[in-house]
């Protein structure tokens, strides 16, 4: 489990995946962002939202809470990660991600596994609480002290094909 720091509120972050990335170990976590209205897809704690929202002249608006799904790749030995959110895809596995000697990728149209149909992912972050999404974009974080003990680093992969989007 691992806790993302503030401005993102998120929670229940849960181990997918662990490769080599060159000659550092990479572990991609994926869980839930916690965020509120009006703006559902900033991905920044409803009190700050609050308070942006009055300062712009939004003085009402229901208190429900909305999560969106977060991919969040840390380097334990650098003490650095990469949080980007995915906005319509919520079922990762390690079979969507790849370890490649620049970074680690996640797979950009994926499949759903109720209707078996393929959709193309859609990632980014926000930098303002009211603004626009930056498209394939993660916010670079220091990560906490991490475990290396307790990791499973996975086999290489030699062959795979299709398109990928870079997270960290």
């Amino acid at each position: 489990m691992v806790e993302a720091p503030r401005p993102v509120e998120a929670r229940n972050f849960r181990c997918v995946a662990a490769g080599r990335v060159g000659n550092k170990t990479a572990v991609v976590f994926v869980g839930k962002v916690v965020t509120g209205y009006p703006d559902p897809e900033a991905p920044f704690d409803l009190h700050l939202k609050q308070l942006c929202a009055n300062k712009r002249g939004f003085y009402a608006f229901p208190l429900a809470l909305v999560g969106y799904d977060a991919v969040y790749v840390i380097y334990p030995e650098d003490g650095v990660g990469y949080l980007t959110f995915a906005y319509n895809y919520m079922w990762f596995n390690h079979t969507h991600f790849l370890f490649t000697s620049d970074g680690v990728y996640v797979k950009a149209l994926l499949t759903l596994p109720v209707s078996n149909r393929s959709v193309a992912l859609e990632t980014g972050v926000k930098t303002e609480v009211m603004g626009q999404v930056l498209r394939n974009c993660a916010y670079r974080l220091l990560v906490p002290n991490f475990d290396m003990a307790k990791l499973k680093v996975g086999a290489p992969l030699y062959n795979t094909s299709g398109f990928y989007i870079k997270v960290g």
